[in-house]
């Protein structure tokens, strides 16, 4: 590792450079009048707000005419199910692709998924979701720096897949268990006791192992998510179960290994993937379109950073 100083005599680096310091470098670098117009003044905008306003400048059209669009849905994080802002959950995220399936403004989808996975019936009501919205109109997954085993799930649905070429996927497979705090409770002083009816009413108690009886219930529930996650990835992919079982088994492919194996259509990132559902979707070359970010940026905090700019 090199400290600031060495890395600038390295050429790693141009400079080092306190935050006004590098405000005061780009003044230099842009083509504002000079001393004789006045004091100089440069106005700075965020990343995010100043992509967010070329997004939405198409330049001229004419009058009333509305452009093709194209819907840019980011999934990130843990897949679950219920609804929130955090990671992927099933109910927020369902609805959306069912509103893109319906909207007929929208030519096409490009799913970009950054997920390691998460619950196995939330991964499958996306999968379900996705695979309607595909029936529609294009629908092209883009797979960010991890996109394995639900992650992959959502994007075995899609029409094409595109990774990039360290992108770690697949992670075709299933585990499951519990915490075994019986040992810890014992050394802590703690006794636990619990009344229940049925033969497995405690399956998931923390406080004892499994036994032999539910260690065996649970191996064949998770041999059929297994079969299931299986046959969804071929039914996805036009696979054979067969082929698809060659490269299960939870093994971790990167992006370019994974399109060797039947995984992965394309290596690209989202433009590559934007391009390739405009594609689909029988655009002319030349033709203009819209890219329409979900879920959808926050207005307010961006409309202040704006008015501040332009102010």
């Amino acid at each position: 590792p090199y400290h600031a100083a060495a890395a600038r005599e390295a050429g790693l680096v141009d400079d080092c450079l306190y935050p006004d310091e590098i405000e005061e470098r780009l003044e230099a670098l842009t083509p504002a009048p000079g001393p004789a117009a006045g004091p100089r003044r440069i106005g700075f905008v965020e990343a995010g707000v100043y992509h967010t306003l070329r997004a939405g400048d198409t330049g001229w059209r004419p009058l009333l005419t509305a452009l093709p669009s194209f819907a840019y849905v980011v999934a990130r994080g843990g897949i679950h199910r219920g609804r929130g802002a955090r990671g992927i959950a099933s109910a927020s995220l369902q609805p959306l692709l069912e509103s893109l399936r319906q909207d007929e403004t929208v030519r096409g989808v490009v799913l970009r998924i950054e997920s390691p996975g998460g619950d196995a019936l939330a991964s499958d009501l996306l999968w379900h979701a996705v695979f309607r919205l595909r029936r529609e109109k294009p629908v092209i997954a883009s797979m960010g720096e991890v996109a394995a085993s639900g992650g992959y799930y959502l994007a075995a649905a899609a029409d094409a897949v595109f990774a990039e070429a360290a992108t770690l996927t697949g992670s075709i497979g299933v585990v499951g268990g519990k915490l075994n705090l019986e040992g810890l409770y014992r050394r802590l002083g703690i006794g636990r006791d619990g009344v229940e009816r049925g033969a497995r009413a405690g399956l998931l108690s923390e406080t004892r192992a499994f036994t032999a009886d539910e260690r065996r219930v649970l191996r064949d529930e998770m041999g059929a998510l297994y079969a299931t996650f299986v046959d969804r990835v071929a039914k996805g992919r036009g696979l054979e179960i067969e082929a698809v079982e060659r490269v299960a088994g939870g093994r971790i492919w990167s992006g370019r290994r994974a399109r060797s194996v039947g995984l992965v259509d394309r290596l690209g990132g989202p433009l590559e993937a934007l391009c390739e559902a405009r594609r689909q979707a029988g655009l002319r070359p030349g033709e203009r379109w819209l890219v329409d970010p979900h879920p959808r940026m926050p207005r307010f905090p961006g409309l202040r950073t704006l008015i501040r700019w332009v102010s």
